[in-house]
């Protein structure tokens, strides 16, 4: 190919910019992608709400109850499970912050004495009531109330009563509620080895068991299980309710709010800019970006992706838009293909012919012409 220019300067410089057909170029992204993103607190925090974040979802576990004791020889009664309290559809402002408490477990009784109820847990409007406490009775504690501010209102279970005789086990306390229903009921055993605990269901808490005659009682176990009741005839402690938890739960999503194609595109010449390629990302924090040609840049806003500026090096770019705090699996992949047909005059580019017509012989290309370029000295290139 031949390009008759009249040369009016020196150090004149051409390119040619296209799609060199030497290349295969192999896209990869997904246009919109979803998943499951959760937080889970153990003990009291604060929740922040991700970006373009609307609504989470609440699964809240009360404070199981302490177990019970008594005075002299006979057994104590188990503590009741914490309540289980699921919304579905808690509307949340994304940047926000909440207040999340986790009801804490209750204190197993000693010598008859000292016994509490479990904490109640709350996030938002949703609550999951703590359960009672034997304190000094070997009548098994009642597991904390359902409530009625969530889609799933489960009760906790009671804790078993412990028979009413010297030198026998304590009674096992109740497990906590669940999605599925009301917690299992603690066990008694009229012998001298300590009833079973309730045993936990669908991420419920499992109370602890009784202790055997002349031992302490079990603390029941995270979330909600009520605690164990102490076995007869030796002053031990009766076990401590397990701690509440509370889970939150949101969609992370990603979806390209640029042009389609823009995330794969190929941009002809060095110094050009590309088409600016956006995202819009639900869940995260921020993000982080890499494999983007030099000179072209990603930014992050609430949400809110652009990837934009002039590459300054050819190539073929994969890059990569993974987010962070949350939802970091969620990644983005895309292409940006920097390319040029050929140069001017064999290998070097540059030529002096002063105040001159001639003839430039375009070489090693193949594919199609998209522009000429030209620059003078060092100065940027620019179209013919």
């Amino acid at each position: 190919m031949n390009i008759n220019i009249n040369i009016i300067q020196k150090s004149l410089a051409l390119k040619a910019c296209g799609i060199a057909l030497c290349f295969i170029i192999i896209h990869s992204k997904s246009i919109f992608a979803q998943t499951t993103h959760s937080q889970t607190f153990n003990t009291s925090g604060t929740f922040t709400v991700p970006h373009k974040v609307t609504s989470v979802k609440a699964e809240l576990w009360g404070g199981g109850g302490g177990g019970g004791s008594r005075n002299g020889s006979k057994p104590g009664g188990g503590g009741g499970g914490g309540a289980f309290t699921q919304k579905n559809s808690v509307s949340v402002t994304a940047g926000t912050s909440s207040t999340v408490t986790v009801g804490g477990g209750g204190q197993g009784s000693l010598d008859g004495a000292g016994g509490t109820a479990g904490g109640q847990s709350s996030f938002s409007v949703v609550t999951a009531n703590g359960g009672s406490s034997a304190t000094n009775s070997r009548t098994g504690a009642a597991g904390g109330t359902a409530g009625n501010t969530g889609d799933i209102n489960s009760a906790g279970g009671a804790g078993g009563t412990a028979a009413d005789s010297n030198d026998n086990g304590g009674a096992g306390g109740g497990a906590s509620g669940h999605s599925g229903g009301i917690g299992a009921a603690g066990i008694a055993n009229s012998t001298a080895t300590g009833g079973i605990g309730g045993v936990g269901q669908n991420g419920g808490g499992s109370g602890g068991n009784g202790g055997n005659n002349d031992q302490s009682g079990f603390s029941g176990a995270q979330p909600g299980g009520g605690g164990g009741g102490e076995g007869g005839d030796l002053t031990d402690q009766a076990g401590n309710g397990g701690d509440g938890r509370v889970i939150i739960s949101w969609t992370c999503s990603s979806l390209l709010t640029s042009a389609l194609g823009t995330d794969r595109q190929t941009v002809p010449c060095t110094g050009v800019a590309i088409t600016n390629i956006t995202y819009s990302i639900a869940g995260a924090y921020g993000a982080t970006f890499s494999g983007l040609p030099p000179g072209v840049t990603g930014s992050y806003s609430n949400g809110d992706v652009t990837i934009s500026g002039s590459p300054t090096s050819t190539g073929v770019y994969k890059y990569t838009i993974t987010p962070t705090g949350s939802c970091t699996s969620n990644i983005n992949t895309g292409n940006i293909y920097v390319g040029y047909a050929g140069i001017v005059n064999g290998t070097n580019s540059m030529i002096t012919l002063g105040n001159s017509t001639g003839t430039l012989t375009l070489s090693e290309y193949s594919g199609t012409i998209i522009k000429w370029q030209k620059k003078f000295n060092n100065n940027a290139y620019t179209d013919i």
